[in-house]
């Protein structure tokens, strides 16, 4: 006795005569492929990260009160962004993942508030120079797990 879990509907196929280059099917074909897949890819990765978000978003209030802030902040209150961290401690029951997943939004946050200034997106110090807001909430969020 054979049992069929799953059976698809099969499309007869179609002869089609194509007149002119225009009315060719689109077919791509090597960086082009190459693009589209990448970008696919890049689609999937971003569709996960925001599943991740709202998973964490859903399930605790600390990280919707910093989604929040995160949501009104602007370029010249990015120093108010270090002082809402240090008032809350947070972070510190956080998993890694989900302390980058957090890191990896302010990140998103700063780049997009920067590139509205007409500012390049990155602006990590250089050695000698004062950390950067980005820099310093990265210390705090991404320690060792034998020190948090």
């Amino acid at each position: 006795m054979s049992v069929v879990f799953f059976q698809q509907k099969q499309k007869k196929a179609r002869l089609r005569v194509v007149r002119n280059e225009s009315e060719a099917p689109l077919v791509l074909r090597g960086a082009a492929k190459e693009l589209a897949e990448d970008n696919a890819q890049l689609r999937r990765y971003q569709q996960f990260l925001m599943q991740e978000l709202q998973a964490l978003l859903s399930n605790d209030e600390e990280a919707r009160e910093l989604a929040g802030f995160l949501r009104h902040l602007t370029y010249d209150a990015l120093p108010s962004l270090l002082a809402f961290m240090a008032e809350r401690d947070w972070f510190a029951w956080a998993s890694l993942e989900q302390r980058v997943l957090i890191l990896h939004f302010i990140n998103n946050t700063i780049c997009r508030l920067r590139v509205r200034e007409g500012l390049a997106p990155i602006d990590d110090s250089l050695p000698g120079e004062d950390p950067s807001v980005f820099e310093i909430c990265r210390q705090h969020l991404v320690r060792e797990e034998s020190n948090g």
